[in-house]
């Protein structure tokens, strides 16, 4: 994902790792490479899913898959 920030540090107001406050250039550019990383795994496990036959359906067909972002700005 080209950045050795933790995804969770730059949720809490953009702060480096070292906890001094500043500001880290691009970290919502950073956040959403991020999302779209977890996304493509989602993608991946859906078509995964779909390719496996059930008599007739797919495992995706029968099942209930969930994604959720638990980040806010509020």
């Amino acid at each position: 994902m080209g950045s050795s920030l933790r995804s969770h540090k730059l949720s809490h107001g953009n702060t480096k790792d070292d906890d001094s406050g500043i500001v880290v250039d691009g970290y919502e550019e950073m956040l959403y490479n991020i999302d779209r990383w977890f996304i493509g795994e989602y993608v991946y496990l859906h078509d995964r899913l779909a390719g496996y036959d059930e008599g007739g359906t797919s495992v995706l067909d029968n099942s209930a898959v969930v994604f959720m972002n638990e980040l806010s700005n509020r």
